[in-house]
């Protein structure tokens, strides 16, 4: 077993910091909201912020859930796994 020493500290923060790398998802509910944070809690090994938000375009707003990574790989990985496909 692989032991990760970012886990004895929160690695689900609130607020991501502008030098993360992030995605948008149509907004989740909260049951697969909680799928794809244990997903990335124990395939990913950086921190993570999963945050309701608010996107304007010409089609109008969008009610969406930006996920942001610390660690550019981290992203990589969630997009491969097909999770950020799922809208």
């Amino acid at each position: 077993m692989k032991i990760n020493p970012k886990n004895f500290f929160n690695r689900r923060i609130d607020e991501f910091q502008d030098n993360w790398v992030s995605t948008i998802t149509k907004q989740q509910g909260e049951y697969k909201e909680q799928q794809i944070a244990n997903w990335i809690f124990n395939n990913c090994n950086g921190r993570f912020c999963m945050k309701k938000d608010v996107h304007y375009d010409r089609s109008g707003v969008k009610t969406i859930t930006r996920i942001a990574f610390e660690i550019p790989s981290d992203l990589t990985l969630f997009y491969l796994s097909g999770l950020a496909q799922e809208q």
